[in-house]
């Protein structure tokens, strides 16, 4: 069920397909790693595609966190929602997702990451 959300383009209608999907299951469902996307949670891929098109991923963002969706989760690469950001769409959408993040939702910026910016061994 997570990946025929994490699949679905359209805004509003996200948030629908996330109650008829994934309303009855548990937090460890909502975090469960998509394996195409290098084991992203569904929060995370999300965030990467907010700003892209007409892709407006707060309300499902919203929704995940308001169920305790884990968005602090990291991926296999070491990059979590904050490092998913995709700056190319533009610093509107860009601070309007770090917004949500760093105030509504609270997440908090753990850098796994070597000094030279690479993954954790």
């Amino acid at each position: 069920p997570v990946e025929r959300v994490a699949y679905t383009r359209g805004g509003s209608q996200i948030v629908d397909l996330l109650e008829r999907e994934l309303a009855g299951l548990g937090t460890e469902s909502l975090n469960e790693p998509l394996w195409d996307e290098a084991s992203a949670p569904l929060a995370a891929h999300l965030a990467a595609r907010h700003g892209g098109g007409s892709e407006d991923a707060l309300p499902a963002l919203r929704w995940l966190a308001a169920r305790g969706a884990d968005l602090e989760a990291a991926d296999e690469e070491g990059n979590g929602l904050l490092h998913m950001i995709d700056w190319s769409f533009g610093a509107a959408a860009a601070a309007q997702l770090l917004e949500w993040a760093l105030t509504e939702a609270g997440v908090r910026h753990f850098d796994t990451r070597t000094s030279e910016g690479d993954p954790p061994p």
